[in-house]
């Protein structure tokens, strides 16, 4: 089986805020840009959650890791090769 998926742990985060402040932003990227802010992921500025909130991102790539697994297994199933 290959692994399509992205890693999902901290660093994915870490690995946005450093595509974040490489990247120029371009208009149609000010939501998405809204969204990351609200997580501390802002151009220029350091990356540095607090420690729970730190867990709880780390707690939320996690499942979000799972769930997409999930939607593979069970919505896509019929439509996959083996």
């Amino acid at each position: 089986m290959i692994h399509t998926l992205p890693p999902y742990g901290f660093g994915t985060l870490e690995q946005i805020k450093e595509f974040i402040d490489t990247e120029p932003a371009r208009p149609r990227d000010k939501v998405m840009m809204g969204m990351l802010a609200s997580l501390g992921i802002v151009k220029g500025e350091p990356f540095d959650p607090e420690p729970l909130l730190k867990e709880a991102m780390i707690r939320g790539v996690h499942d979000a890791y799972f769930y997409m697994h999930e939607l593979a297994d069970k919505l896509y199933a019929s439509n996959l090769y083996w």
